[in-house]
């Protein structure tokens, strides 16, 4: 796996690389970053569907007060953050990596409910 988003290292994951990870993006970020892989793949005569794709995802399962969004934060009740989830699937993206804030037992427990949205 190759974490990259610079025309240097693209073009050497679209060369080299079995998995591609966007990082930390938004569905928009990593949307168009996915299409510069694309692009990358084709200049080196690749089939960008060869590349397995993920993302990390930030995601607040237990508003806290006072505490400010962490940039490209996901927030909202489980089905919200279910559909802003959902945004990732149509980019290719075959793994989410998540991290979980607050990163506790109660914090994963909460997803729970995340996940059953996603199974609904």
């Amino acid at each position: 796996m190759v974490g990259a988003a610079g025309p240097r290292m693209l073009r050497l994951t679209a060369e080299l690389a079995d998995h591609w990870n966007a990082g930390l993006r938004t569905a928009e970020e990593a949307s168009e970053l996915s299409e510069r892989v694309d692009s990358a793949c084709r200049a080196v005569g690749r089939d960008p569907a060869t590349l397995t794709r993920s993302a990390e995802v930030l995601i607040r399962t237990i508003p806290a007060a006072g505490v400010e969004a962490e940039e490209r934060e996901l927030r909202g009740t489980p089905a919200e953050l279910a559909a802003q989830l959902r945004r990732y699937e149509p980019l290719g993206m075959a793994h989410l990596q998540v991290q979980l804030r607050p990163n506790t037992v109660d914090g994963v427990r909460a997803a729970a409910g995340i996940l059953a949205a996603l199974d609904a």
